[in-house]
Parts: C-alpha cells; structure tokens; sequence
C-alpha cells in the first residue's frame, strides 16, 4: 500500500477557543478565503456519502464523494473526501482545538494525503505543502482579525455593488416608510453594500433584528418594503426539520408541493407553513449580484444546533461522548430513527442504542460527560448526530410573513397553486361581525350603510396591523384575521371594541349596531381561495361559531385560552362577563367558552 504523506501544524491563537471554532466551522468562507474553486454536487445514494462533487484543484478537473463531516463543538473538526479521478485517492483534514490558561487556544492540524500511485507522490507532496501553508496562514489571520474585536472573515473578498442602482433603490424605500423608520432602513442599504457576500446572500430578519438589537417585526417589515423598492429580493425555503438546512428553494409560494425531500438526512418532509417554508431576502441582482455556487455543502456553520457527529460503520458501533451541558437533547440516525436524550446530573454514565429502521430505546438520560454507543442493525453505513433541542431557531416563516398587513396587501400575487393545502401547526384566528347591519341597510339605505361598514373595515384594519396581525378577508361586514400569538390577537379585540365604541357614538347609523368577536387557535391548513392565502379547517369553523356565540359587543373565547391569558396577564382592560358551554354546529361536544367585555374608556 502507498505511504500517505502526512502533515502536522500548530497554531498559537490568541483568540478563544469558540471564536475560533466557528471560524473554522464556516467551511464556506474558509474554502474561499485560501482560494478553492467553487464547487458543483449531485446527489448519491450509496453509503455514507450524500454527494459527487466536482471542482479544479492545481489545475485539474477532480470528481469526488464527499464524508459527512465529523465534529465535536468546539474541539475537533474532519473532513474526508474520497477522490474518483486525480493524483489522490484520498484527502482528509482534522483540527483538533485546546484553550489555553491565556484565554487564547491552540489548534492542532493534520492533513492527510493518499497518493492514487507511486509516480504521483511528488506532485500530491508539493500540493500538501501547499495546501498547509495556505490554511496556516489563513487560520493566523482570523485570529488576527478577531483579535481586533472583528468578523474572522472581515476582509473576505465581495461582489461588485452597483452604486446608482443602491442609491435609487435606497431612496425608493426611504418614500415607503415613515420618517421614524428610515435610519433603520439605512443601516439595511448598508448592509446590502458593504456586509459579507455569505452575510447577503441568505439575509435572515429575525438574525439581523437581533444582531441589531431591534424589534424583529419592524425589520420584516423593511424587508418586504426593500423588495418593492428593488433593494432586495424574496425567496421561500423548505428548511430540514432535523439538519435545520436548506432542502429546496423557491421563487414563489405557486411553486410549493405537500411535501420535499432532505437528500442529506434522507427523511420526507411535511411542508408545515410555520415550520418548514422560511422566507429568506437577498439583494437584488441589479445592485449587487452574487455567486451561487457554493465552496462547500456542509458543516457545523450550516448547523448549530448539531454539537456531536459522526459516522457509524456499517455492522459496527459509533461512540459519542454527550456535552457537560445539561438539557434536552436528540440522537438522530440518517434515515429519520431518533432517541430523545435528558442529559442530567442524574443520569448514567453510559447507555447503548441499537439503530435499526427505528432506534431502541426511544428515550434514555445520561450524566454529562457520559458515554452513548450506537450499534448498527442495519448493516448500512451512516452518519448519526447529537442535537441540542434548545438551540433557538430565528427562522422568518411563511406563516409569520403571512400574518403581515403589508404582506397580504402588496404580494397579493404570492398564493399557493390551485388544489394545494399546506398546513400550520398553529394560528390564532380573530373574526369580527355587526349585529343589527340589516336593520342598519333598511333605515339609512344601501350607499349610507356601506359607507359606515368600509370606514369600519379601515378602523379594524389598521388596529390589527398595529397588533401585529393581518386581515385574512371581509365578508359582507364581517372580518377574519390571523395572529401568530393569542396574546396579541385579544389586544387586538380590546383595542377594536374601544375604537368602535368611540367610532359608533355620535352616528345615528350606528344605534343598535354592535360589534362581536370570537377568538379561537389551533392547527390550520392554508389554500388559495379566490386568489388570496386563505385559512381552512376545524378551527376556522370554531373561531367562526365563536364570534357567532357573542352578544352584543362581547368577545368569546375559549376557557382555556383565557386561562392562559390570564396567567400571563393578557386580560388586563377587560371585564369577564360570564362563564358557558357553547354549542356549536358540526362539534359533538360543546366548547367551554369566556364571555369578556372590553372596558371602554
């Protein structure tokens, strides 16, 4: 057998382990910070690999399959490629990361080279040697430049901006806005212009609000904004529930299916809209267009919440070593079998896993620290990964972006194609409705009575946006709206009866006319009804009813919801008139229900 040529390095960084670690996680960056071409994959099917991957290295075409990636947050890190065509039969990176009593840490770096034949070694050696110094050197200039309170890839090199295109895009935004928004909308043109190209080219709201320290909903709101003005551009992402990474993407929401595929866990996935399509910008291509191609398909970067993974050998057992961080955990098989793991003080020091099609035991508590063997039953080689299930996810999802007055109004074009019903887990659905309205038409004719009832759609309107809702459709003189959380949806209730009672006190149109409201939430599919994004389901027939149930100027509302209210003091401003089972058409068993009365001021 050919010798391998082997290279060891030690680099002395003054920056701590974990800054370190996610500069060196960020593949991507890495691979085009020391000047690797992009690379293009094709899905595969046979073992551990998930990819065919081609690129130029030295000036050659090479073809190879890619390992999954090895890795233990924040310690050690491998990378294995398997060449199909080339001088090497083989390539294998490993950085292994020690803190020091300095603060700083020290990175141990082996690279491994398998010669294809004899009369290759010397050229493979010169590109060993190469190859070392360029990572040597890189990873010396991210502890520089984190040393100096910077990004690690500060001075990556960036796309070309178009300055006039940036200016008449800004300055378009600027008119769309209110005054009070308009220095975050800046800082927005300025991250378009002058962040990172990685940083751009998947902008996430709920990342950016964050990083920003800003309400997330006033940046989502800019956002949608900046893609009517041409600064940005919208794209819809079917996210893994597992890897937690991109599994397809998409222009529009017409081009959603029920379900998709995540080649990389191998597991079908259920298109929840409030948990697998994530909404996603990047600048327009006219002002700053961006390469596509990526310079890697994998890593920790790409996924956070992974803190353990490894290959399990066909027929043989893998061993993970769980974190000193106590909490909920999960073991996860490609394939989709998984084992929910506690780790507390309490646990055991070592437990066993045999993964078949399903994984026994489905639970299991283990000690920080402790030792988990993974035994194959299905003679199949895998990855297999330890994930940590407090990891905060800051996914923009369709639902939520659907819950946008701005949304529904301006991208009235985005719908779901005819004949498709995806779900969401959860909305919390609001419908309004006047009592009185026919009496309201006979007495002061149709032009009078339809004018009051559009002034109080544009009354309504306006509040459930300032809620952080969005009016779903009007129906006659009545209203349904969807919320992302109960809390808001009642504020949304008080704030309207309050707004009525004082719209309605001194219109003759309005004497006996009143307002009801039902509250419901739950599980809901979304469809293209009528050219909009409409809600269907049970718990829009609930909600529905509810309102159905109310008295005059009375929002209803299930027990259990005001319970929950109440608990976290969302029923401040409201009276509750009184308790009753609500018998409502199509359910066998009647709903415990809450009577409230806004407090009128």
């Amino acid at each position: 057998m050919l010798r391998s040529i082997i290279t060891h390095r030690e680099i002395c960084c003054t920056s701590p382990r974990e800054a370190v670690w996610n500069a060196l996680a960020d593949t991507h960056q890495l691979n085009r910070a020391i000047g690797n071409h992009p690379l293009e994959s094709e899905p595969i099917q046979q073992g551990a690999e998930r990819y065919r991957v081609k690129t130029r290295l030295a000036g050659l075409s090479l073809e190879y399959e890619e390992q999954p990636f090895e890795w233990k947050q924040p310690e050690f890190l491998s990378i294995e490629r398997r060449f199909l065509n080339g001088p090497a039969r083989r390539y294998k990176i490993e950085w292994r990361l020690a803190g020091n009593q300095q603060g700083g840490c020290c990175v141990q770096q082996c690279l491994k080279i398998e010669p294809r034949a004899f009369w290759f070694w010397p050229f493979v050696y010169l590109n060993s040697v190469q190859i070392t110094r360029r990572l040597v050197n890189e990873i010396r200039h991210l502890d520089a430049n984190l040393s100096q309170g910077l990004e690690a890839y500060a001075d990556a090199k960036k796309s070309p901006i178009d300055s006039a295109a940036l200016e008449r895009a800004t300055q378009t935004l600027f008119t769309s806005l209110p005054s009070n928004e308009r220095d975050l909308a800046e800082r927005l043109a300025q991250h378009v212009a002058f962040a990172s190209d990685v940083a751009v080219s998947r902008m996430r709201p709920f990342e950016l609000a964050d990083h920003w320290k800003v309400d997330r909903r006033r940046i989502v709101a800019i956002c949608l904004q900046g893609v009517l003005s041409g600064l940005l551009e919208l794209t819809w992402e079917i996210i893994c529930p597992s890897c937690r990474t991109l599994a397809s993407r998409m222009e529009t929401l017409s081009q959603l299916e029920e379900q998709a595929h995540c080649h990389l866990c191998d597991i079908t996935i259920q298109v929840d809209f409030d948990r697998a399509v994530e909404a996603t910008f990047r600048p327009a291509e006219s002002i700053r267009p961006l390469e596509d191609r990526p310079y890697c398909i994998g890593g920790p970067f790409r996924t956070p919440h992974v803190v353990r993974q490894t290959l399990l050998p066909a027929d043989g057992t893998a061993t993970i070593l769980v974190p000193d961080v106590e909490g909920r955990y999960r073991l996860f098989i490609r394939g989709g079998a998984t084992v929910s793991i506690e780790i507390t003080a309490q646990g055991s020091m070592r437990e066993e896993v045999a993964a078949g099609e399903q994984a026994s035991p489905a639970e299991l508590t283990l000690a920080p620290q402790g030792e988990l063997l993974v035994h194959d039953r299905l003679n199949q080689e895998r990855h297999i990964k330890l994930e940590h299930l407090a990891w905060a996810s800051v996914a923009t999802t369709a639902h939520y972006v659907s819950t946008f007055d701005t949304f529904r109004r301006l991208f009235s074009a985005e719908v779901l194609r005819p004949g498709l019903r995806v779900k969401t887990s959860r909305v919390v659905l609001l419908f309004t409705d006047l009592t009185g309205s026919t009496a309201l038409y006979t007495q002061h004719g149709d032009a009078k009575a339809y004018c009051f009832v559009l002034e109080h759609f544009a009354l309504l309107e306006a509040i459930i946006d300032e809620h952080e809702g969005a009016v779903v459709k009007t129906l006659g003189d009545a209203v349904m709206a969807a919320f992302t959380q109960e809390r808001a949806a009642l504020s949304a209730a008080i704030a309207m009866q309050r707004a009525y009672a004082r719209f309605a006190q001194d219109r003759d149109e309005a004497h006996g006319v009143q307002m009801c409201m039902g509250l419901y939430s739950g599980p809901a599919y979304l469809v293209n009804a009528n050219h909009i994004l409409d809600y269907f389901g049970q718990t829009v027939n609930i909600a529905n009813r509810l309102q159905g149930a109310s008295d005059g100027g009375q929002i209803v509302l299930p027990a259990e919801m005001a319970e929950r209210l109440e608990t976290s003091g969302g029923l401040k401003g409201v009276r509750q008139i009184g308790h009753f089972e609500a018998q409502l058409k199509g359910l066998d068993q009647p709903i415990a229900a809450v009577r409230l009365k806004a407090d009128i001021e």
